[in-house]
């Protein structure tokens, strides 16, 4: 099979300067050479299989000029909006106005003849009737990619901006607590909180440690107790509300090491909880996002499902590609119909497309979604086909000057269509043009969505969620069995295991004041639990009470002896003057 001649456009522009049949016959020359060239490049593949067809014009394709009489030969099939039966679409209107641009700016006619296939779908199966050499060039819905590039046809410049767009249907609504379950069950979600457990856990024994000195007469310190799940468990208060910024002030730190200890854990505990609170927060959005789009948010999370689309359409590679099970429709409305009755999981299409097919009833408005959507992967373009090398004749070995003469008009034709499309692009007709064939659908600001990104569930052999689930395990039993009667008295700030105690029997112990009176502090135990330290407290400030009633007293004692003393001396004052006074 001969190589498909492909001119660039400067070997376009030599082909069109005057010259001798010599220059020209080398400049042909040139050409088969490049696609010999070209072909060689290939050899290790198969040609059937890699490289389209040579096409030789022929009939009206083959002298089309332009002109009245010999207007462009144009292939087309119905493709709604693009190209409607009758005539009429975007793509139609559209050439129109190329033909004025390209008559005012080259000052030759352009005039066309459009072919429009009804029966014809895909853009594989439009640009293969390019290989008849009845038609100039192929143009309506015409997705530009590399496969079709190379197998198919030349593209020209892209006359519309269009790109994949995945349709799916959106679930029922899911409950709250199904989305806090996958917010907190998510891997990081878990490893925030489990780290948030161990810190506040180590933070909880290091003040109470600091703030216990095992002096169970030290009222100024809300942690002395001779209970170590009494005082941790008011440790563990005091840190929860510390970290969330509550602040009660019921509990605070009285001595200097319980004051750094809190500090330290007020810079750590607010890193951990925003990192913690932005966790939280972005999962819940990702969960309501997967919700909306019924959770499938763009390539990334297609994989598993059904994908429908249309036979001969690059999104079948695409979809396979994103793991996808593709269902190929020979139609789009049976594409359509297929996701409308549950076959398929999703659509990849034409973007404009599939809005302007949801946009049709409100009901599929409120049913359906496009979670995602590119500009950039597939603009649509008129297609051309490859010319084969032209003809020699067989007792000279001469270029024949017909075929010369076809392949320049060709090129010629491609420069004034590329030049015209892109004059029109971002214009007042194309606005002018999507108003009203898309509604006003925005074809230049859309851009591109990415994937969400996939839940993680946590993993129970995580070293944070380890560590913290055995911490939460080990206090859960201790304040268990301290519900059960063991205790954990506290010696000199240290806990230790002091024994099982049966439910209703009385401990009592006797404390020592730092004045180094005794006082008698009981402590009844009800059911297994303690009194608390407010029968302490209360003999601790009767006795205070009843040692400032002796100061009172004292003090007392010592102004009356002081008001004597001051007595005598005057009295013995007055005694030592002169008699100057007696008669």
């Amino acid at each position: 099979m001969a190589a498909p001649l492909k001119v660039n456009p400067a070997t376009a522009c030599f082909l069109r300067q005057p010259g001798s049949l010599t220059t020209r016959a080398l400049l042909v020359a040139l050409l088969v050479f490049q696609a010999q060239v070209i072909h060689a490049s290939h050899s290790n593949t198969s040609t059937a299989d890699n490289d389209a067809d040579a096409v030789k014009l022929r009939n009206k394709a083959y002298v089309a000029d332009g002109s009245q009489e010999k207007p462009y030969q144009v292939a087309m099939n119905v493709y709604s909006p693009f190209v409607i039966k009758g005539g009429e679409g975007y793509t139609v209107e559209l050439m129109k106005e190329a033909q004025s641009i390209i008559q005012d700016s080259f000052k030759t006619p352009f005039e066309c003849e459009y072919h429009i296939f009804a029966n014809v779908s895909g853009g594989d199966n439009i640009l293969k009737v390019l290989h008849t050499g009845d038609y100039n060039f192929a143009i309506a819905g015409i997705t530009i990619t590399p496969k079709r590039e190379k197998l198919l046809t030349d593209f020209g410049e892209a006359h519309f901006p269009a790109g994949t767009g995945l349709l799916t249907k959106r679930p029922k609504e899911i409950p709250m607590s199904e989305h806090m379950w996958n917010v907190f069950t998510s891997e990081s979600t878990a490893t925030t909180l489990c780290a948030l457990c161990i810190a506040s856990l180590i933070f909880a024994n290091l003040i109470y440690f600091a703030e216990c000195t095992g002096d169970t007469d030290n009222a100024d310190s809300i942690f002395t107790t001779d209970d170590y799940v009494g005082g941790i468990t008011t440790a563990l208060w005091f840190i929860i509300v510390t970290v969330t910024t509550t602040g009660y002030g019921d509990i605070v730190p009285q001595t200097r090491r319980g004051r750094f200890v809190a500090s330290l854990w007020m810079g750590i505990g607010l890193v951990i909880m925003a990192m913690f609170s932005a966790d939280v927060l972005s999962r819940m959005t990702a969960s309501r996002s997967a919700e909306a789009t019924g959770g499938i948010v763009g390539p990334g999370s297609i994989s598993g499902t059904t994908c429908g689309t249309t036979e001969g359409s690059p999104w079948i590679d695409m979809c396979s590609s994103w793991g996808a099970v593709v269902k190929a429709a020979p139609s789009r409305a049976q594409m359509f119909a297929d996701f409308e009755n549950g076959i398929t999981d999703a659509v990849a299409y034409d973007w404009p497309v599939l809005e302007l097919w949801m946009q049709e009833t409100d009901q599929r408005m409120v049913s359906m979604h496009m979670p995602w959507r590119s500009t950039t992967d597939g603009p649509f373009g008129p297609g051309f086909p490859h010319l084969a090398k032209p003809s020699k004749d067989a007792s000279t070995g001469n270029v024949n000057q017909d075929d010369l003469a076809a392949v320049e008009r060709h090129y010629r034709m491609r420069e004034m269509l590329n030049h015209a499309f892109l004059s029109l692009k971002g214009g007042e007709v194309e606005s002018r043009l999507v108003a009203k064939y898309f509604g006003g659908l925005s074809i230049t600001s859309v851009g591109s969505r990415v994937a969400g990104e996939t839940y993680k569930r946590a993993r129970m052999n995580d070293p944070y969620v380890a560590t913290a689930l055995a911490f939460i395990f080990f206090y859960i039993a201790l304040i268990s069995s301290h519900a059960l009667g063991v205790r954990v008295p506290v010696y000199h700030g240290m806990p230790f295991i002091a024994g099982t105690k049966k439910a209703g029997e009385e401990e009592e112990k006797v404390s020592t004041m730092r004045d180094e009176e005794e006082l008698a502090g009981a402590k009844m135990v009800r059911n297994g639990s303690a009194v608390g330290s407010s029968s302490v407290r209360l003999a601790r400030l009767e006795q205070r009470l009843e040692r400032v009633t002796q100061l009172v007293e004292e003090m007392g004692e010592k102004v009356s002896a002081l008001a004597e003393i001051t007595q005598e001396n005057a009295r013995q004052q007055h005694e030592r003057v002169p008699g100057s006074h007696r008669i």
